[in-house]
């Protein structure tokens, strides 16, 4: 026995089916999300499980060893970063000293000349760059503390 509906009840019963999906979706937010990743993960290391079984080498050793090479790889990436931010954080200095002695030569004649700048727009830059220059060496020491 079927039900003919006309259009507009159809419509309305389908758009209640997508709000109670999406809304016991954000409730199972906390459940959803992280087995999405691990599929995501998991369809990233299938290519090198498959490469590791066609050497016959067993699926549990493949997968072991898939996820241990995705994890030096995630090491080595995260390795690198934070070197090239440590890097950057003991060369701060000398890059606001370099900026500051930038802008000084560039507004200076205008101050000169015109009247455009007051001592105050070297004080208010010379605060930012501090403030900037804090700001970064206090991530750094979060980032550090962390390790």
């Amino acid at each position: 026995m079927e039900i003919k509906l006309p259009g507009y009840a159809k419509f309305t019963i389908a758009l209640l089916v997508i709000i109670m999906v999406l809304w016991i979706m954000m409730f199972a937010q906390s459940v959803l999300l992280p087995l999405a990743f691990a599929g995501l993960i998991s369809l990233l290391l299938l290519p090198v499980c498959n490469f590791l079984e066609r050497w016959n080498i067993p699926r549990g050793l493949s997968v072991f060893i898939s996820i241990l090479l995705m994890g030096v790889v995630v090491s080595f990436i995260v390795w690198f970063f934070s070197s090239q931010i440590v890097g950057f954080t003991a060369s701060l200095p000398s890059f606001t000293k370099q900026l500051r002695e930038t802008l000084e030569n560039s507004v200076h004649p205008f101050y000169n000349c015109y009247s455009f700048y007051s001592i105050s727009t070297y004080s208010h830059l010379y605060l930012l760059l501090t403030l900037l220059q804090r700001f970064l060496f206090a991530i750094f020491i979060l980032y550090i503390k962390r390790k």
